[in-house]
């Protein structure tokens, strides 16, 4: 987007967005890039308070993925001298600007006090500690008359501190980093350069023609050429660096004929979580895996499934799926998010399309490739990040596939305009009679659970039923797919590595090791249960939703549920809705009533004398209104307008 926002302006708007630090050209490179690069340390109690801290090197942290750094903690805090306990860690990833923790021994003599003695010259300790250049024997052979050497830290000195304790000012030791006369070297120039927030370098020559001129067309050109020896040899890397960009070039009195805007990229990433690596805890602190992402959907597909922060699960509902997929959510494979299989073992989005083997299912009318689909929560509204109509957005991503030239589509959806609300479908009147009704039968009806009966084409969850559908399969690993299959507690048959139709699921797992050479390998011995009540039936051998023969008992699938109970909760809504009035009713009618006589009513009647007569009782009318089945306008006297008499 085109714009004037300076670099200090973006930084401020920016602020709530994570980058990594060091891609920046003026950051000179990312963490580890450079051997100044440490970490800082710090083992805290369990109440904050530091106990120790040590600095690590660079190379204590592994990159784990691409934007994220992995560390032992246990480790560390074992090196640092403690075996148990419960402690808090804190690591800070930092680099040395100047100084460091190093110790030299600096010359004490004019013209040379504070040079740094070369650490591969011959020096001698005295036996009171103290140093002097030399060898031992020079030291005996000039009576002790020769240069004593200072031992000095490369650290800096705390020269005072403010009286509120937050501030500190610092100073830097007569400490000289290079044998030139005159020259203060790294030490001292590092700790005066920490304190330059800019620098300024005025290009210039002798009669100033020539000095810097644009490279191509001049009136589309944007790339500079400077030819300035002085600006060379005043600048530390012979020119303009890296480290500059981000500055300004000011040309004076320049003659200024147009201005174009150009769009920038942001740099911001909208997408939460874009690496996928923060994942859903329950409670209890356990990962959310398997089921604990998505009860509806087969476990046994999607055992390892994970949950992103930050995006759904990916189960697609039947309103979701539509006509063409009516109750099958519960069978076949949704997208999902799986550990170990992304870039460098990490997480990653995974959108398995296999569900050919399930086309059979009963209200399974589409294709095998259903619709498999993951989406991110809300994103973050586009005002505060800078963006208009008509930017453009960049989408990259890793993609691997085991089917040449299949991908994703990926789409970016905000909310253009309010949603629309559909027209309700439904009777806008409840029906008192029905719920009456129901209460009656109820209670004038036993329940069959009493005389143990069970609604018609009900089947219990037993072994023998199972059998009886589909035989037990083999409980051994090795009889399945290329000699070794995999379980998992609550995969069913239906399991493409077993191939049969998920009346059974494993129920308990005993894995045989292998001890010896001569052993078999290892393998797995299944437990196999009943599975005839899983939503993969669609409800087959439940019989949910069946009524007893006097209607006043539901079976809800696995024990009869009185209707009494239900109309109550509907009566008790009605009471909570009833509305008293607190005034006495009005004596006069509203302002724009208009009374309406006998003879006005039968002329309406007879202009519509083509078609039916519309109802005249009221009860009539309320019992059409209750009518949950569709009618069609026929129903209704056509669609003339008739007035209603009461």
């Amino acid at each position: 987007m085109a714009n004037k926002l300076s670099s200090r302006d973006r930084e401020l708007l920016y602020t709530h967005t994570d980058r990594i630090i060091g891609q920046r050209p003026y950051e000179a490179g990312e963490f580890k890039m450079q051997d100044r690069d440490f970490i800082l340390f710090e083992l805290l109690d369990i109440s904050g308070r530091t106990i120790l801290h040590k600095n690590l090197s660079h190379a204590a942290a592994y990159n784990h993925t691409e934007t994220h750094y992995g560390l032992y903690p246990a480790v560390d805090i074992k090196e640092a001298g403690f075996k148990s306990g419960t402690f808090k860690v804190r690591y800070q990833f930092l680099r040395r600007m100047a100084g460091n923790d190093s110790a030299v021994l600096v010359k004490t003599q004019n013209p040379n006090q504070g040079i740094i003695y070369p650490k591969d010259n011959d020096f001698h300790i005295t036996d009171d500690g103290k140093v002097y250049i030399g060898t031992e024997e020079n030291y005996k052979e000039n009576d002790g008359q020769v240069e004593q050497l200072k031992i000095e830290s490369l650290k800096y000195e705390i020269e005072a501190i403010s009286p509120s304790r937050t501030e500190i000012r610092l100073k830097a030791k007569n400490i000289k980093t290079s044998d030139v006369l005159g020259d203060r070297g790294s030490y001292q120039t590092d700790f005066s350069n920490l304190q330059e927030i800019t620098r300024y370098y005025n290009i210039k020559e002798a009669g100033g023609a020539g000095v810097f001129s644009f490279i191509g067309d001049p009136n589309n050109t944007k790339t500079i050429t400077v030819t300035s020896p002085t600006f060379a040899a005043a600048t530390p890397h012979n020119g303009f660096h890296e480290s500059m960009v981000g500055g300004n070039f000011i040309i004076k009195n320049v003659f200024k004929i147009r201005e174009t805007l150009e769009k920038q990229k942001s740099g911001i990433n909208i997408i939460p979580n874009a690496s996928l690596e923060e994942l859903e805890f329950d409670d209890g602190g356990h990962l959310k895996i398997g089921a604990l992402v998505s009860p509806d959907w087969d476990e046994s597909l999607h055992f390892n499934a994970v949950k992103a922060v930050g995006w759904d699960s990916g189960f697609m509902s039947v309103t979701a799926l539509g006509d063409a997929y009516s109750d099958t959510e519960g069978i076949g494979y949704h997208a999902h998010a799986v550990q170990g299989e992304g870039v460098n073992g990490g997480v990653c989005l995974k959108f398995p399309d296999m569900n050919e083997p399930f086309m059979d299912t009963q209200g399974w009318y589409g294709d095998a490739h259903r619709l498999l689909k993951l989406r991110t929560s809300v994103l973050p509204a586009l005002q505060g990040i800078d963006i208009a109509a008509g930017d453009e957005m960049n989408i990259s991503f890793d993609l691997k596939t085991t089917a040449p030239g299949k991908g994703v589509n990926v789409f970016a959806r905000y909310p253009q305009k309010l949603p629309d609300e559909p027209m309700p479908t439904h009777p806008l009147m409840l029906d008192i009679s029905q719920v009456l009704a129901a209460q009656e039968a109820s209670n004038a009806e036993e329940s069959p659970g009493v005389s143990n009966i069970l609604p018609e084409g009900y089947l219990s969850n037993t072994s023998d039923n199972a059998q009886g559908i589909e035989a037990m399969p083999s409980n051994d690993s090795r009889d399945y797919e290329q000699g070794y299959a995999s379980g998992a507690i609550g995969m069913t048959t239906a399991n493409y590595q077993i191939g049969g139709t998920g009346h059974w699921k494993i129920v308990n797992i005993t894995t045989n090791w292998q001890m010896y050479d001569s052993d078999p390998p290892d393998y797995e011995t299944w437990e196999w249960g009943p599975n005839l009540h899983h939503a993969m039936h669609n409800g087959q051998y439940t019989a949910a939703g069946m009524l007893s023969p006097g209607g006043g008992w539901e079976w809800d699938g696995g024990q009869w549920i009185s209707r009494s109970s239900i109309s109550t909760q509907a009566m008790d809504i009605l009471e909570n809705y009833k509305v008293t009035p607190v005034n006495d009713a009005p004596a006069d009618p509203p302002a724009g009533f208009m009374e309406i006589t006998q003879e006005q009513i039968d002329a309406m009647i007879e202009t519509t004398s083509d078609v039916n007569p519309p109802p005249n009782n009221l009860k009539d009318i309320l019992d059409m209104i209750a009518e949950p089945a569709d009618m069609s306008p026929s129903d209704y006297g056509d669609s003339h307008a008739y007035p209603i008499v009461c």
